[in-house]
């Protein structure tokens, strides 16, 4: 007999759910830090490896998204 305090298919694609939003929002607030430096800045060697971050953070959220749950 099934217990109902068992996590269930549901609650994780909720908290899949709730991981992207999370990533989501650390990105755009990332992006808008990138977005918001002089061009100076975004053009230097600490932007590049900052944006190498984000690309990295986008791969991880495209992996969550296409998790099958």
């Amino acid at each position: 007999m099934a217990q109902s305090n068992l996590p269930n298919d549901a609650q994780w694609r909720a908290l899949k759910t709730v991981a992207q939003e999370n990533l989501e929002t650390l990105l755009n607030e990332m992006q808008g830090y990138f977005d918001d430096r002089s061009e100076r800045w975004q053009e230097s060697k600490k932007a590049f490896e900052f944006q190498c971050k984000l690309d990295d953070l986008e791969g991880v959220i495209s992996d969550l998204v296409d998790l099958v749950i």
